[in-house]
């Protein structure tokens, strides 16, 4: 089996639960991409199930190709480029620690509000979706190091009068269901606007960038790691600027934009693994490496490949 194959379907359908910075239970996790905040248990009972998927998917846990979910796509986390291959900075993340701990793996296309679901119901092996840790997600999975720290931004069109978080008061943010940047925008609704704020909530971060270019939200709070990119490749949007949760929090040269929120993403397994120690040495001695750096660089920085 070749370490790095990749699969091309398997959605998962299910009714609507929430999607991260991207979150988890009801995942809930950009995510979470794929999202700070914690997402609350949905209740649902619905199993997620996956349609047109490939007859070579192993069923997991039957052999040592692990199956590990993903809310594909997620741009730069985890998306097929113009020849339908699938690329990102997870996919290179996961090759190269899987690649160092001599274990084959396929990616396993699902909707990201299921994935702790699909993982606690023994459908995939493990979880490596742009996935924030957060204290509710704690108690369902456990995670390995974490690889990839992002923040809450907040984007406004260039030629907006909006200049600092007090400006959006009464206005209308967008945000991608059930991530992190929802929750965020939720509790900067409620304890910095005392409700007076509306928000729009979109099932894909490029859909609320849409609505803010076609003027139907005044701004859009998503992860770092999707707003940059986005920014550095339109003139007409830009952060905003300012002190936050990154400098509140004490973070190691701060960015100059503001950040609702400091979130760290790491890979998930069931609870009681034994794969998260392996896996974590690989990727405690793997970040701050100059391999590292390059897939951060590749995928982070200016425009990622297509």
């Amino acid at each position: 089996m070749e370490r790095r194959t990749m699969l091309k379907s398997g959605a998962a359908v299910v009714p609507t639960l929430l999607v991260s910075g991207c979150l988890g239970g009801n995942d809930d996790g950009g995510g979470d991409g794929g999202d700070g905040g914690d997402g609350g248990d949905s209740g649902s009972t619905d199993t997620p199930e996956s349609t047109d998927t490939p007859e070579s998917t192993p069923t997991p846990g039957s052999s040592e190709t692990f199956v590990i979910g993903s809310g594909i796509p997620y741009k730069p986390f985890e998306y097929r480029n113009t020849e339908g291959e699938l690329i990102g900075f997870d996919v290179e993340v996961v090759d190269h620690v899987f690649g160092e701990l001599g274990w084959d793996y396929e990616f396993q296309k699902m909707s990201f509000d299921v994935l702790i679901q699909a993982l606690n119901n023994n459908q995939i092996d493990a979880i490596m979706s742009a996935m924030t840790i957060t204290e509710d997600r704690k108690e369902k999975v456990d995670y390995t190091s974490p690889y990839f720290t992002a923040y809450q931004t907040v984007v406004v069109l260039e030629d907006s009068s909006t200049g600092s978080l007090d400006d959006l008061e009464g206005l209308t943010v967008g945000v991608q269901k059930g991530t992190t940047g929802m929750l965020a925008t939720e509790r900067v609704k409620e304890e910095e606007f005392g409700g007076n704020l509306t928000i729009e909530r979109y099932d894909l971060t490029p859909d609320s960038f849409d609505a803010l270019i076609n003027n139907q939200v005044d701004a859009v709070v998503t992860d770092s790691s999707s707003s940059l990119p986005y920014v550095n490749n339109n003139e007409n949007v830009r952060l905003l600027m300012g002190d936050g949760e990154a400098v509140e929090q004490g973070v190691e040269d701060p960015p100059d934009y503001l950040t609702l929120t400091v979130e760290d993403y790491a890979m998930a397994w069931p609870n009681g693994s034994d794969r998260i120690e392996p896996m974590s040495e690989v990727m405690d001695e793997f970040v701050g490496s100059e391999e590292y750096q390059a897939i951060y660089d590749k995928y982070m920085t200016g425009s990622p490949p297509e």
